[in-house]
């Protein structure tokens, strides 16, 4: 049951028997909070990649051993990653 704070006490906003949830209603609610821990799990998975990624691309391009095919490689993976996520923040802003 939920309230709504009330100085005086506590007032009921609605009881739990006053509505009831039709079959498909409840299907489409679990069905929706699937798909958000579906969703979060792969947006975790993918910053951890990312950040693997960077950290070892920014590793060849501080390593002064490295050679000159290895870092243009590195600085091309790690122009794509940033690109992707600027073009990612420009269209969530957009949309």
């Amino acid at each position: 049951m939920l309230y709504s704070i009330n100085l005086r006490r506590l007032k009921p906003i609605f009881r739990q028997g006053d509505r009831t949830i039709a079959p498909q209603e409840q299907e489409r609610l679990r069905n929706s909070s699937h798909q958000r821990y579906r969703t979060d799990i792969l947006f975790v998975f993918t910053i951890f990649t990312l950040t693997f990624t960077l950290y070892f691309c920014w590793g060849i391009v501080n390593n002064p051993e490295s050679n000159p095919e290895n870092v243009k490689s590195a600085f091309a993976l790690i122009l794509a990653i940033v690109s992707g996520l600027v073009g990612f923040v420009t269209g969530k802003a957009v949309g």
